[in-house]
């Protein structure tokens, strides 16, 4: 009994400390401004057009903007947040970047050739 009271509780304290994601912005608001590189990267047939602020992106994708804010990473940069089609994560490392909506994973990311602005 004593065992199982305590998975419970240990099993209550995990669910705690889960962080739900943040919703991300459509379009972006005027309280972050992108006022960082502009890249776009080539997602297998997909072009995706990026613009990075101080703890923000900005994501456009088939015509719909996204911002996502800056998210905890081990490496590279992270921006996470919840779209209208489920979780959106764009994680990005020198020029490579992975990037999934909703359900579907894209292809790795490259950035495209002169893509920087």
């Amino acid at each position: 009994m004593l065992i199982r009271s305590c998975a419970l509780l240990a099993a209550a304290a995990l669910a705690g400390c889960a962080q739900p994601l943040p919703r991300a912005s459509m379009p972006a608001p005027a309280t972050a401004p992108m006022n960082g590189p502009a890249v776009t990267f080539q997602c297998g047939t997909t072009a995706v057009q990026t613009q990075f602020g101080e703890n923000t992106m900005s994501l456009t994708l088939d015509g719909r903007t996204l911002v996502l804010p800056q998210a905890i990473a081990a490496s590279g940069a992270r921006y996470a947040g919840l779209g209208p089609d489920g979780p959106v994560e764009f994680w990005n490392k020198g020029r490579q970047a992975t990037l999934t909506v909703g359900p579907r994973a894209y292809p790795e990311c490259q950035e495209a050739a002169g893509a920087r602005r």
